[in-house]
């Protein structure tokens, strides 16, 4: 390969990369594995060495704490919220089962009504959708339990 094309492959490489910093925060594993669906390992590295020179790349820590908060505040599980995490090769946060317990509440609250309010048939309905919200049993049997 000639420099002029490794240089126009480096800039190449470097547009897709912003690209995908512009949408969302990136974990340094998930930005190599996009890139190198379409550039060399070699024209990779530069590009991400580059990136973390010019600090476009924030810490995973950072970027995991932002990524669990944007999901607490879809109401997601913790289940979830670390699937997702490991997915993108991001630490975990530290567990705050109060946020995940209150995320719980509110979505009973908001599909099917008050808690105390709920007939057994509703409860065991309000169960089986928060399980399949990844819930832990443990946190389902609290919601009707505090509510109780």
């Amino acid at each position: 390969m000639t420099t002029r094309t490794n240089k126009s492959e480096f800039a190449r490489a470097l547009d897709r990369l912003t690209r995908y910093l512009a949408l969302r925060d990136h974990s340094r594993l998930e930005l190599r594995t996009k890139l190198l669906r379409n550039f060399e390992p070699e024209i990779v590295d530069q590009v991400l060495a580059q990136a973390e020179e010019n600090a476009w790349i924030s810490s995973e820590e950072e970027i995991a704490a932002r990524t669990a908060l944007a999901y607490q505040r879809q109401m997601k599980s913790r289940r979830y919220i670390e699937g997702q995490l490991l997915k993108r090769g991001l630490p975990l946060p530290q567990r705050d089962d109060e946020t995940e317990l209150e995320n719980a509440r509110n979505l009973v609250r908001k599909k099917f009504g008050q808690v105390t309010e709920l007939s057994l048939e509703e409860r065991e309905k309000a169960s089986r959708f928060l399980k399949y919200r990844g819930f832990s049993d443990q946190m389902i049997r609290m919601v009707f339990r505090a509510e109780s």
